[in-house]
């Protein structure tokens, strides 16, 4: 004869007595790794972000903007691009909607976040 398996009635989250498990456990907080960085380290965390973990790259690009040479670089070259005058054009005209839209902190801010995005 066949043993007949119990119904166990599960409990909802509005059910008194349930208790609900957190998504994570355990958060990892650590410092920046910061070392010494040649092309060897740069390719192998190339090849670690081909992977899917983009830690190794990401540390490296931090301790890169520590430089000052290259911060200053980086940041005249975003000052040129905000700083320049744009014109939003149709069939040679300007549209003065977008002219209105292009003046506002908020588009100078998307034009840097655009331009870290390429560094």
């Amino acid at each position: 004869m066949a043993k007949k398996k119990k119904k166990v009635a599960v409990k909802g989250p509005d059910s008194v007595g349930t208790k609900q498990r957190p998504v994570h456990t355990e958060i990892l907080v650590r410092p920046i790794h910061r070392g010494v960085n040649d092309i060897g380290s740069w390719r192998s965390a190339l090849r670690l972000a081909d992977l899917g973990n983009r830690t190794k790259l990401y540390d490296l690009f931090t301790d890169l903007l520590i430089d000052g040479y290259l911060s200053d670089a980086i940041d005249k070259r975003i000052d040129a691009v905000t700083d320049a005058d744009l014109a939003f054009t149709i069939d040679g005209k300007q549209v003065d909607e977008m002219d209105a839209l292009m003046d506002t902190p908020e588009f100078e801010s998307l034009l840097r976040e655009i331009m870290l995005s390429r560094f």
